[in-house]
Order: C-alpha cells, then sequence, then structure tokens
C-alpha cells in the first residue's frame, strides 16, 4: 500500500467534518469527487498535515504524519 488512513477524524469546533474508519490506496491515478461542502479540500490538507486531525496517516507502511509530522 502506499496510503493508509486509518481512524481519521476532523473537526471544525464540535462538529465533525470528515470521518474515515479505514481506506488504503494503491499506486494509480484516483479521483476525488463530492459536492461543495463534502470535505475534499479537508482531505487534502490533512494528508499534507496543514491540519491537525485524531487517527492515523501512513505513507509507505514507513511514515506515519502523527510521528513524523510536516514541518
Amino acid at each position: 500500500m502506499v496510503l493508509e488512513i486509518q481512524n481519521l477524524s476532523q473537526r471544525y469546533g464540535s462538529f465533525e467534518v470528515l470521518t474515515i474508519p479505514s481506506w488504503a490506496v494503491d499506486y494509480g491515478i484516483y479521483w476525488v469527487q463530492g459536492e461543495n461542502g463534502a470535505g475534499k479540500s479537508t482531505l487534502f490538507r490533512t494528508l499534507a498535515g496543514m491540519l491537525p486531525c485524531s487517527g492515523d496517516i501512513i505513507l509507505d507502511q514507513k511514515y506515519n504524519l502523527k510521528n513524523q509530522p510536516v514541518d
């Protein structure tokens, strides 16, 4: 697996905007589609380390965003 997401939760205040129990993305090209306000930008900002979150984002089964945060 290239990217694994486990128990990811993102909130704005008390409002939960994103919940992903488990998702694994392998090599390839993917399309993320949704209506305005569905959480697409929040997902990518979280994956980039721009927003704090609960859960694990693991890259190449080696790098965990929680243990190795992006500066």
